[in-house]
């Protein structure tokens, strides 16, 4: 077709149809595409505020019908928890017996006393055939008539079981009924009367919703009342303003009270959220609440949002046609003269292109600007067609690259984000998708400002990210928590990188991120170890410890008074050889448990380890604590405690101290309260012991006196020896360790065994100073014996005060640098106790000698309360098991099933395992059987100085017989 032929048919199709041209098209098209999009977006706006109002309104309507549910819940519960406290402390029991209500004038001081923090109106006692015995608080009132009140009381004495009730006449009232127990048997029964107006007020309080009580009125109070439900008022928080509505909503939803609550009411050009609540399964009342919350700002603010959304919408409408009309309707005029042939370059028909457009120029008579366009569009086909075989070839290069990089991007272990110079995220590679949960376009344009949490975004934050966007600072380094898609937080260290050139989509910052959570995690744990007893969550004996100093000072500073109760539980040993150690962490458990229910918000309780636990109460004299420590001692005696479905009956044996009158310092105090707990426990148990300088106590501190100096001299004059048992092979029957046991030598030359002296030396402080002593003769013998083939390590013992202070490690890094032993030929061990009773400071001490070269032990594993879980975080090469759990090992299933777990459980955390209390050879080879790796015991060796232990050279490692005896 010849160029005049294609202008012909070209003709004809315009005239085909009617003309309207490009622009008015699209201008009226787009007009109404927007006028669309703008009135949905103001419905769906209105839509989804009223669907998140009533979303709200649901959420909120379930919480006032909790908090009020608890709220009646908490009042009964601690009504009829009352009951046996009244009973416990006053003459009840023996006023009952006799029949005597004179014997109870003397409690009523008592109850007057307590009236106030028990909140009780009126106390009334009856004997166990329903008569009235004895009353007590404000005068009895009439609002229950004898027959209700009998048929309360007749429940009561039948069923044995408390019974509540709510009366509202004169006013509102919670009446519950006790029964009374005098050796066993019912003898009466207790009626409690506490005013339900406390309780509304609490709820109006509490939550800042307004509340009605309604009972059921008789015919003559409805037909004269407001309310047509068959209900009537009997309380109301701002009866003033609210008893009209009230009335109102009776009016208008006469027959069913709970229609009359199911949508928002409008009143007086307010807005207010009404719902009932039936009291009837909290007390035996046909009773009901009524809940009324005021919504007239929400309403108003859906409202104001509509109305204003559609204003926006219209006014950007208005710009948005004046901006697309100025828009479309010049650059148009031009874009029809080049309609032939740019859509044919678009498609990449150059040649046919060139060929319209020289036709067309050499129609064109005048030189104009169209004919100028059209050189210069014969030009850029030119070019266009040179150039798009060159890009689709660079095209194909770039797609390579792309894949590749995106390749790299995806299979990082780190989080990859590009942002704008505005601080919006641009791309996101697999790692931060799969980590924040959200989609690509979801991340697409978000400020990366909220992925962070909103309390870590400080002032001085918000400076820095502002530099790196401006390109004045060039990198940014932060740790900070990552807000993900479904509310979880994750710890992410991120590095953010100003890109120096200009990069195509205003890519402006390079930022990476490095998942730290489970670091975070990890160090979170540790210091809460650090400071806490992971089998109660009670504070442990060294954050017990920080805690007395610093409540020592305060009451040093406010001339006030501190309480310290010391107890630990009587035969508890006798409760973990009866049932076993596991069953023994539960009842210690339930006991923390019991604890943190009976202490003021202000007290502290630790467990100092064992079963020795601890209570600091600050702001309390002597007679508040020991009311404390009687109470406490009384409630374990009668608390029934049940442990793998066994019963258990605890008591303790309790020492209190008061600061600062029982000590100059907090050793003395700790101390002092110790004594007094002992003196407990030699009085016969389960009793409270207070600290006071008797002669049997001078004589306790005396003693201290005495071994406190005793071991200062000893330490001065070197008299502390050591004597050295053999631990034995049982694999090549040879004796490759041997452990150093601290004896004291008297003034007359006798050893004196450790059991004398450490818990004086522990009490006085001075066992830091033991410690490092027996560091320093380990280090001694072992560069006498350097050279010694007799022996492959020594063993030496460590208390937990050196898990805690790092003095002691100096010697040892001077021995290591003047090379005067080898860290291989040192072993130390620690109780499973002390390793995590200081978690966090002992893990960095026993951290710092592993990597010396030096290496540990824990000593009488099964007997305190760790576990691998943490065992598996220490630098621990040996697990000594308990000799209580070897010396009668033989022919007890129980102990070989320990023994053997404890064996496998150490073998798969690469620890080899040490038996103590090897007494026999049926003994040693039970264990043997059992794979223990060493065995210790008199039957291997008994401790003797070192010329005169027991060995078995290279040469004799052969048999069982070669075990020395």
């Amino acid at each position: 077709m010849s160029p005049a032929q294609w202008d012909q048919t070209h003709v004809r199709d315009q005239h085909r149809h009617r003309f309207l041209s490009l622009f008015w098209k699209g201008f009226l098209f787009l007009s109404l595409l927007m006028v669309g999009i703008g009135a949905s977006f103001a419905i769906l706006n209105h839509l989804h505020l009223e669907r998140q109002f009533e979303e709200q309104q649901k959420l909120d309507k379930a919480l006032l019908n909790r908090q009020l549910n608890d709220l009646l819940s908490r009042s009964l519960t601690r009504l009829q928890q009352i009951g046996p406290v009244l009973t416990s402390v006053g003459n009840v029991a023996e006023a009952l017996r006799k029949k005597d209500p004179r014997l109870l004038r003397s409690s009523a001081s008592i109850y007057t006393t307590i009236q106030h923090d028990l909140d009780i109106e009126h106390l009334e006692l009856f004997d166990a055939s329903g008569s009235a015995f004895w009353q007590w608080g404000l005068k009895a009132s009439t609002e229950l008539d004898s027959a209700q009140e009998a048929t309360a009381i007749r429940t009561v004495l039948e069923r044995e079981e408390p019974s509540n009730l709510l009366v509202c006449r004169t006013h509102c009232a919670l009446r519950v009924y006790l029964p009374v127990l005098v050796d066993g048997r019912l003898a009466g029964a207790f009626a409690l009367r506490q005013s339900i107006a406390q309780l509304v007020i609490e709820y109006q309080s509490l939550t800042g919703a307004d509340i009605a009580i309604l009972i059921p009125a008789t015919p003559a109070e409805t037909a004269k009342g407001p309310l047509a439900w068959g209900y009537k008022l009997a309380a109301l928080t701002h009866s003033t303003a609210l008893e009209p509505l009230i009335a109102e909503l009776s009016a208008r939803n006469p027959d069913e009270l709970s229609q009359a609550t199911e949508v928002i009411q409008s009143w007086r050009g307010r807005y207010f959220s009404v719902h009932s609540i039936p009291l009837q399964a909290i007390v035996h009342a046909e009773a009901a609440a009524l809940i009324i919350a005021e919504v007239t700002d929400q309403i108003d603010q859906i409202h104001n949002a509509t109305r204003n959304g559609i204003f926006l919408a219209s006014v950007a409408l208005l710009i948005a046609e004046l901006l697309l009309f100025l828009m479309m309707k010049f650059p148009l005029r031009h874009l029809g003269r080049l309609a032939e042939s740019l859509p044919l370059m678009a498609q990449g028909a150059y040649a046919e292109a060139r060929e319209h457009l020289i036709a067309a120029k050499r129609t064109t008579r005048w030189q104009d600007e169209v004919l100028i366009l059209d050189d210069a569009a014969l030009q850029l086909s030119q070019q266009l067609e040179s150039q798009a075989r060159a890009i689709a070839h660079k095209t194909r290069e770039l797609a390579a690259e792309r894949d590749f990089v995106q390749g790299l991007l995806d299979a990082a272990q780190v989080m990859i984000l590009t942002q704008s110079s505005s601080g919006r995220i641009l791309t996101a590679n697999e790692l931060t998708l799969q980590v924040t949960g959200f989609e690509p376009r979801e991340l697409r344009g978000r400020p990366f400002r909220s992925l962070i949490l909103e309390t870590k975004v400080s002032e001085e934050f918000e400076e820095h990210f502002a530099q790196l966007w401006s390109g004045q600072r060039e990198r940014l380094q932060h740790e900070t928590e990552l807000l993900c898609k479904e509310g979880t937080r994750r710890s992410v260290v991120w590095v953010h990188t100003r890109l120096k050139d200009q990069n195509p989509n205003d890519v402006a910052v390079l930022s990476v991120g490095l998942d730290v959570t489970e670091r975070v995690e990890a160090e979170t744990r540790y210091m809460w170890l650090a400071n806490h007893d992971p089998l109660t969550g009670l504070y442990n004996r060294r954050g017990f410890h920080e805690e007395l100093e610093r409540i020592y000072g305060e009451v040093e500073k406010s001339q006030a008074r501190a309480a310290l109760i010391l107890f630990d539980l009587d035969h508890f040993k006798d409760i973990n050889d009866t049932v076993g150690h596991l069953a023994g962490d539960e009842l210690l458990g339930k006991l923390a448990s019991e604890l943190k229910t009976r202490i003021r918000k202000a007290d502290i309780a630790a467990r100092l380890g064992g079963d020795e636990f601890a209570i600091l109460m600050p702001h309390q004299g002597l007679e508040g604590a020991m009311a404390f420590a009687n109470l406490l001692n009384t409630r374990l005696k009668t608390l029934p405690i049940t442990v793998q479905q066994k019963l258990f009956h605890v008591s303790a044996s309790i020492g209190v101290a008061v600061i600062p009158d029982h000590g100059s310092n907090i050793e003395d105090i700790l101390a002092n309260a110790d004594l007094a707990m002992y003196q407990a426990k030699n009085s016969g148990r389960s009793r409270v012991h207070l600290f006071s300088y008797s002669d049997h106590a001078r004589e306790r501190i005396s003693d201290r006196s005495y071994w406190k100096q005793t071991i200062q001299n000893a330490l001065l004059q070197r008299r502390f020896i050591f004597h050295y048992q053999p631990i034995l092979s049982l694999a090549t029957g040879a004796i490759p360790y041997y452990e150093a046991l601290v004896r004291l030598r008297g003034d007359d030359g006798t050893p004196i065994p450790p059991s004398e002296f450490l818990e004086y030396a522990q009490l006085t402080g001075l066992i830091r100073e033991i410690d490092r002593y027996v560091v320093e003769d380990a280090i001694r013998f072992l560069s006498k014996n350097r050279d010694s083939g007799r022996f492959t390590a020594i063993h030496v013992n460590l208390s937990a005060s050196a898990l805690s202070h790092r003095d002691w490690t100096e010697p040892l890094k001077l021995a290591l640098k003047n090379r005067e032993i080898q860290p291989e030929r040192l072993i130390f061990e620690i109780t499973e106790t002390a390793a995590i009773a200081d978690f966090g400071t002992a893990k960095d001490i026993m951290d710092e000698l592993a990597l010396l070269g030096f290496r540990f032990a824990i000593d009488d594993f099964g007997v305190g309360f760790a576990s691998f879980s943490y065992l598996r975080h220490l630098p621990v090469q040996f697990v000594k098991i308990d000799k209580s759990y070897v010396t009668y090992i033989s022919g007890n299933v129980r102990d070989e099933a320990f023994v053997s777990a404890i064996t496998t459980l150490a073998h798969g955390n690469k620890m080899e395992v040490i038996a103590e209390g090897v007494e026999d050879a049926e003994t040693l080879e039970t264990i043997r059987r059992l794979g223990v790796d060493l065995a210790q015991g008199y039957f291997i060796g008994r401790p003797a100085p070192f010329e005169e232990a027991p060995s078995i050279e290279a040469e004799d490692r052969t048999t069982e017989a070669s075990v020395p005896r």
